[in-house]
């Protein structure tokens, strides 16, 4: 390594004095690195010095083990042209080290850096700062990356091939279940229907596309889809796109990003709506292949969700601890229905009519949500009964409440 020093005198901590027996620090240039295993010695050579104040010419040169300044491992205070050896005997394989090349009451010098010797060059441990990870290493960039150890790999119905199949299977019915999955993406193109364009804003074309169908909650938290280890596409592309679609229509996308990307993306709590199923997709740029790790990192509720598990028969349906969507089934006296209740059309489109033979004083219906809230809608006396104008519903599933004197019957109304 080769460079000029700085030449101007930092107000950052500095070590006073500059050495653990005297001097005084100037125009600092400071470079971190790692020791390695080895028999060598790291050689500092300053060259073409020019004067500081006072004419003093030549640098002082030291290493300390962190930025307290509170030990170094070796520390030359005096000015020096000539070249300065620190043997690897001072110096713990794997440990950073803070090399510093000071100019003697401000002399300016450029310097070289030499490694004489033998050192291995197997990746060096770190510390990435997540408990989570083990064997913490230097890569390539020298960055410090580790295993991830809680990520799971083998979660059952977690990622599909297209966003139908997605549709058509269980779902992560709880953010804990979305948190902390790991995978390897899908290298085939399907034919099955894909978003086209990717995003509908901002264009981009679809390729070996995974999909993981979630359902959000409330809470205030972020989900973080991180892609890993990628592999080039055709054209030597690399990287992931990444959104959300609100179905399989893809008409909706909450977020969608068709840039290729090899960072993290995230995608926030405010963008979703509790209880509401949403479509994530990763997809390979050019059909470039990555790992990915999804965190959800915040706060959530694990509360119960509702679903609808397709039998107009049951109410209260909600996801068990196996993402099975069940429902409560309406009591026995409710089924017989001894004055002939008839609820038709269930599921329907517009309009339900409530039909009885049954003489009663008074009548009372209403209409709840998923979530057991009353919702205002018109209806209209008719020859035994009512109709109930539900063409203004959004799809969904809907509870009936009907109070007939002072006895209550409940029945499950499908909107679609």
């Amino acid at each position: 390594m080769c460079g000029e020093m700085f030449s101007n005198t930092s107000s950052d901590p500095s070590p006073s004095p500059l050495c653990p027996d005297g001097g005084v620090s100037n125009n600092m240039t400071w470079i971190a690195f790692v020791a390695g295993e080895g028999s060598y010695n790291i050689v500092v050579s300053p060259s073409n010095c020019q004067p500081g104040t006072g004419g003093q010419l030549g640098a002082q040169i030291g290493v300390y083990a962190d930025c307290s300044f509170t030990e170094a491992v070796f520390c030359n205070a005096p000015c020096d042209l000539a070249p300065v050896s620190i043997p690897d005997s001072l110096l713990t394989p794997g440990q950073t080290y803070y090399l510093f090349i000071d100019g003697c009451a401000g002399s300016i010098c450029e310097y070289n850096i030499d490694v004489t010797g033998t050192y291995s060059s197997e990746p060096a441990h770190c510390d990435d700062g997540n408990p989570e990870t083990i064997n913490d290493v230097y890569d390539e960039n020298c960055k410090c990356k580790g295993t991830d150890i809680s990520c799971d790999p083998v979660r059952p119905y977690a990622q599909w091939e297209s966003c139908k199949i997605a549709s058509k299977n269980k779902v992560l019915c709880n953010l804990s279940l979305l948190d902390r999955m790991c995978r390897e993406m899908f290298t085939t193109i399907r034919t099955d229907p894909k978003p086209h364009p990717l995003c509908p804003l901002d264009g981009g074309a679809a390729h070996n596309m995974s999909w993981i169908a979630f359902v959000a909650e409330e809470g205030s938290y972020e989900i973080v889809v991180t892609p890993s280890d990628c592999v080039p596409g055709t054209g030597g592309q690399l990287g992931v796109q990444i959104g959300v679609y609100t179905d399989c229509s893809f008409t909706e996308s909450v977020i969608c990003n068709p840039a290729c990307d090899i960072n993290p993306v995230t995608i926030p709590d405010s963008l979703l709506t509790p209880g509401k199923t949403y479509y994530l997709f990763i997809d390979g740029c050019a059909q470039s292949v990555c790992n990915y790790t999804i965190d959800v990192n915040g706060t959530y509720s694990s509360k119960d969700v509702p679903c609808d598990d397709g039998n107009p028969l049951t109410i209260n349906d909600m996801y068990d601890e196996n993402c099975e969507c069940k429902g409560e089934l309406i009591n026995a006296t409710n089924q017989e229905n001894p004055d002939k209740m008839q609820i038709f059309p269930n599921p329907a489109n517009e309009n339900v009519y409530v039909l009885h033979t049954g003489k009663y004083k008074d009548i009372d219906i209403s209409i709840l949500n998923a979530v057991g809230e009353t919702i205002v809608i018109q209806k209209s006396k008719i020859e035994n009964g009512y109709e109930l104008h539900t063409a203004g519903l959004s799809p969904g599933v809907y509870l009936i409440k009907i109070r007939k004197d002072n006895v209550i019957s409940s029945y499950k109304l499908v909107k679609y």
